[in-house]
Parts: structure tokens; sequence; C-alpha cells
């Protein structure tokens, strides 16, 4: 065990090497849990996106059989997804969920709401 001496113009004051080695580690923050949950919430999404895609592929494999097929499609005004099932022999939409129809007016009434807030402020 080493023994430094500390101090300058002072009495020299022994002190343990190890206690020094010691302080120096708790200076050093540890990493923070969080970095654990973030790669296990990363995992538990990478797992659910596979299993999300084998459901799909399922999905598609069924609808196949009945000579239907589905399309995913973004709404652009309410940025929401609609699935249609589509006639593989015709090429129509037989379905839409949730009806365009519906998206398009959920995305008049946020409009209109927004003018009634910017017409108050």
């Amino acid at each position: 065990m080493a023994v430094l001496h500390i101090g300058q113009g002072q009495p020299k004051v022994p002190v343990q090497a190890e206690k020094l080695q010691a302080d120096k580690v708790r200076l050093e923050r540890p990493k923070p849990k969080q970095d654990d949950a973030h790669a296990n919430e990363i995992k538990k999404r990478q797992k659910s996106e596979s299993d999300f895609t084998k459901a799909l592929q399922q999905l598609k494999e069924t609808a196949h059989a009945f000579d239907r097929r589905f399309h995913f499609k973004l709404h652009e005004k309410t940025q929401q997804y609609m699935v249609q099932i589509i006639d593989i022999e015709t090429n129509k939409v037989l379905n839409e969920v949730p009806p365009e129809k519906i998206l398009n007016l959920v995305a008049q009434i946020r409009e209109l709401v927004g003018l009634l807030v910017n017409k108050k402020a």
C-alpha cells in the first residue's frame, strides 16, 4: 500500500492511495439506467415490427385466396393510414377502412376549428 503526502508548505498529511482512487471513481458518473430502458424499448419495437410484418404477410396470403388485395394509403390532410380492399380482377376498390369520406370530413372539421381558434386569438 503506497502512502502519498499532500500539502505545500503545510505539514505533510499521509493519505492512502487507495482512498484517492476511490474518490476518482466517485467523480465518474455511472451511465444512466435510461440507456438500458431505451435499448429494451428498441428491442420490443423491433419485435413488434417483425410480428406486424408477419401478420401482414398472412393477411396478404389470405386475401389473395379470395381474389382480393390490400392497399395501404396515407391520407394527406389527416396523416392517418387507410386500408383499401381491392378486387384483383377488376382493380375496383371494394371497401376502405376508415372511409376516405370520413377522413376528408375530419380534415375539414380540423380546419374549421383552426379558423375559430385563430379568430379568438
